[in-house]
């Protein structure tokens, strides 16, 4: 169920953004008007927000760019069979479209083939006592191709972080993570003043907006729990 869905039938509205504002701005709160002038803590909680949404912005432009400076170089693309003498034979797959599971389950299926293929009545009535010898054969060019994908895919590793890639990537997941904690935060703060009042409603309409009003359950249960009752 989505997380609008799942807004709409526990408020009964149609429309998560409106019930959302709503239920916010008109909340029974009890409000020390001679506070409204002062710097309050949700104030600086905005203020944290937009530091982490500022920094979570430069992260993925960072990224995009350690992307392109890693798909600039050439892909890297693994055989189905290898020979002894190391030649390829067969199909290769690209180690960046197609994943690691999926690759070595080409490749025993491949040589699943080659013993139906060499391995059946009919050879062994041509080739009379080579059986033992060509599933041997068949099995090692297996594990050759193994092997070689192996060192594909830990080649591919180190270029990704010499380009770096897997820093730009942890830093972008820092930086979201920065972002969720800092709004989860305000979802949760319970305003004091008819001015934290209102600044929450703005950055509940603005938030909203800006995530087309796809809040995760993490922010509407924080949310929900600062709309409760006042001790």
């Amino acid at each position: 169920m989505s997380i609008f869905n799942r807004w709409a039938m526990m408020t009964g509205a149609g429309t998560a953004a409106g019930a959302l504002i709503v239920a916010t701005a008109g909340a029974a709160l009890e409000i020390d008007e001679a506070r409204a002038d002062q710097p309050t803590p949700l104030a600086e909680l905005l203020a944290a927000h937009a530091a982490c949404k500022a920094a979570e912005a430069d992260a993925c432009v960072q990224l995009s760019k350690a992307q392109d400076r890693f798909d600039a170089t050439p892909a890297s693309l693994a055989p189905r069979a290898v020979l002894p003498n190391g030649e390829c034979k067969g199909a290769h797959f690209d180690c960046r479209v197609i994943s690691e599971e999926c690759i070595r389950k080409e490749i025993r299926n491949a040589h699943r083939s080659y013993m139906d293929r060499y391995c059946n009545p009919w050879a062994r009535a041509m080739f009379p006592g080579r059986e033992a010898e060509t599933r041997a054969a068949i099995a090692k060019s297996q594990r050759r191709a193994m092997r070689r994908l192996t060192s594909i895919l830990r080649a591919e590793k180190q270029l990704e972080d010499a380009v770096g890639l897997t820093a730009a990537f942890a830093a972008y997941d820092d930086a979201v993570t920065a972002e969720t904690r800092a709004a989860l935060a305000i979802h949760a703060y319970r305003p004091v003043t008819a001015q934290e009042q209102a600044a929450k409603a703005e950055w509940l309409h603005n938030e909203g907006r800006r995530k087309n009003y796809h809040f995760s359950v993490e922010e509407l249960d924080a949310l929900f729990s600062s709309l409760g009752e006042r001790a």
